[in-house]
């Protein structure tokens, strides 16, 4: 669990009242999306803002979760989630002409939208809305009252949903085109009606400008203390590989590692191993990849641990946009990294000096390869990309750079304070 550093004395803005939404409970952090909540929450609130925090959740957090989050929080309020594949919500999806599905199952709750539309009466500075995908409960409340609000986009969820449907059987793949142009009309729509839309990569700022969006980047951040003190083992040829399975790119990459890229690696180093961990994974991939050296172990209560446990990080991941906090881990513990370019979108690495790339199998099997064979020059790929995550990751530099996004787009030139 992430604990999130206080920022530095000082402060953009003057304490503001902020109405922040999230589909989830940010604590206890179990992916990447939670941790990017949690930590610009904490860095907000140590700021001295006072924040209403509103989420639909699916389980209820318990009394400890919710005693932490109301110890920084000005008000926490947690609404239970109706069961998402409910008849109702699967035939007002399959009905919808301009919602996709992903729109409907996370939205199309009545009690939800009326309690947010209560909170906007109280006049907040500063309306956050986490994801695209969850703001049809709050479209009309915000038409109605003409309120102007953020979007902190994690991906281009528009894509998320192509990678989803990918994988589905001939005969759904008419209905699934379908519903991911739909997805690509409301993503659209919804970056269009905010008053600034917040990007974790330029790829993903570019794309949302691309749309008519008012885009901005900020960065995914990651706090160093936990990793400071990993020291991976050179000698277990092992590869890891962490994510989260609901998340379809994460899937597609797993797939890819068990298929091809590991096979490939064994022509040349047969006793390497992969371990895969990470929330939600398929109890199917045992018995479907039954090869002794793959090993699969679920959710990982500490990600340090795993690291130095293993001897080099891969990300083959082939879509999904946003930075990704698994790479990030990585480089705070000093791991050597092969991957995608599309695993290191908003990290600013170097092929061969703070990463080793492939886009191919056959070119990421090399990487590791070249990891396992060559210590010397795997540690220094890992020193080097830990010293990016210090220089340009610090969740601290982060928060100060979301204040600024604030004072620009929904504050007054004039009441902005300066440091």
């Amino acid at each position: 669990m992430n604990q999130i550093p206080s920022p530095p004395p000082g402060r953009i803005l003057p304490p503001r009242r902020i109405l922040w939404t999230m589909p989830y409970v940010p604590w206890p952090t179990t992916n990447g999306g939670k941790v990017k909540g949690y930590a610009l929450l904490r860095q907000m609130a140590a700021r001295g803002h006072a924040i209403t925090l509103l989420c639909l959740t699916k389980e209820m957090p318990d009394e400890a979760a919710r005693a932490h989050l109301e110890s920084f929080l000005d008000e926490l309020i947690v609404l239970p989630r109706r069961p998402r594949a409910s008849p109702g919500r699967l035939l007002r999806a399959a009905l919808s002409l301009g919602r996709p599905t992903v729109a409907t199952i996370n939205g199309c709750d009545p009690n939800y939208s009326r309690m947010f539309d209560t909170l906007l009466q109280r006049d907040f500075d500063i309306v956050q809305i986490e994801h695209s995908y969850a703001f049809e409960p709050f479209d009309a409340p915000l038409r109605r009252r003409g309120v102007p609000f953020l979007l902190n986009e994690h991906n281009v969820e528009s894509q998320v949903v192509h990678e989803q449907y990918r994988r589905l059987p001939s005969w759904l793949r008419p209905l699934a085109r379908l519903d991911a142009a739909r997805a690509r009309i409301w993503e659209r729509q919804v970056l269009r009606r905010a008053a600034c839309v917040i990007a974790c990569s330029e790829t993903d700022r570019d794309a949302f400008a691309a749309v008519g969006a008012h885009a901005v980047l900020l960065p995914h951040g990651i706090d160093l203390a936990p990793f400071a003190t990993v020291r991976r083992d050179a000698s277990a040829r092992r590869v890891v590989f962490l994510g989260n399975y609901e998340y379809a790119p994460n899937v597609d990459a797993v797939h890819w590692l068990c298929e091809a890229i590991m096979p490939e690696l064994w022509r040349t180093e047969p006793q390497a191993r992969l371990a895969v961990y990470g929330h939600a994974m398929p109890q199917e991939w045992r018995r479907r990849w039954a090869d002794a050296r793959l090993e699969f172990h679920g959710y990982a209560a500490s990600v340090a641990e795993v690291h130095a446990a293993s001897s080099v990080f891969v990300a083959p991941l082939r879509s999904g946009g946003g930075s990704k906090l698994k790479v990030l881990e990585a480089m705070a513990s000093a791991m050597p990294i092969v991957a995608t370019r599309e695993a290191l979108t908003g990290l600013a690495l170097r092929d061969s000096v703070d990463v080793l790339c492939g886009e191919t199998a056959d070119e990421l099997a090399d990487g590791l390869a070249r990891c396992l064979h060559q210590p010397a020059m795997a540690t220094r790929l890992g020193e080097n990309a830990r010293a990016v995550a210090l220089a340009e990751h610090d969740w601290q530099a982060v928060g100060s750079a979301l204040e600024r996004i604030h004072a620009t787009c929904l504050c007054p030139p004039t009441e902005t304070a300066t440091r």
